[in-house]
């Protein structure tokens, strides 16, 4: 999925020299990072998908989100949640108006803290794959269309919230993230 952003953002002439990310709009001036920063950037951008994003250095993540996430890419990851542009941008707390008009602008990025949003719903989706994964046969299983299910639904150990309400924060996405650690090794309460 995120090979696909990237082929966008290189098809487009943007991104960034030493970091081509697919979240990124137009390319900003920064500091230079360290050659292990900058190589772990470009190995991010070269293998994406939602594991690789779960799995990648914070490092890693960090530079996708301080680059900027072009606003049309919520409904890329709508679509790999099978869901609405509208339940992405509800759930993560995004101002509709901001993205209505920054999906306008080919080049906008979205704020520093709507791109973390995103990229940590992506890796969610990520942690979910590299789940099924490690536990048995993940033939025929949609993460992201599971994942935009369980999100919606009242959990006992949130008091009975949907772990949706909790995804406008990163201290709410930890707190999911927890949460299918917990479903993963049996210890869900």
């Amino acid at each position: 999925m995120l090979q696909i952003l990237l082929r966008d953002s290189e098809r487009h002439g943007k991104g960034m020299a030493f970091m081509p990310s697919p979240f990124t709009a137009k390319p900003k001036a920064r500091k230079a990072t360290a050659p292990a920063s900058r190589a772990m950037a470009v190995s991010l951008n070269r293998t994406m998908s939602f594991a690789n994003v779960y799995q990648a250095a914070p490092q890693q993540r960090i530079g996708v989100v301080k680059a900027g996430v072009v606003a049309s890419k919520i409904d890329d990851i709508a679509a790999a949640l099978s869901t609405t542009s509208s339940f992405v941008i509800t759930i993560l707390g995004l101002k509709r108006s901001t993205v209505a008009r920054k999906k306008a602008d080919p080049a906008a990025s979205l704020s520093t803290e709507d791109s973390e949003r995103l990229v940590g719903l992506a890796r969610l989706v990520g942690q979910v794959e590299v789940m099924v994964k490690e536990s048995g046969d993940s033939a025929g299983f949609d993460a992201g269309k599971w994942l935009a299910h369980w999100l919606d639904q009242p959990l006992g150990a949130l008091n009975g919230e949907k772990p949706s309400a909790y995804m406008d924060t990163s201290e709410g996405q930890a707190l999911v993230s927890s949460l299918l650690l917990q479903i993963q090794h049996g210890t869900y309460a």
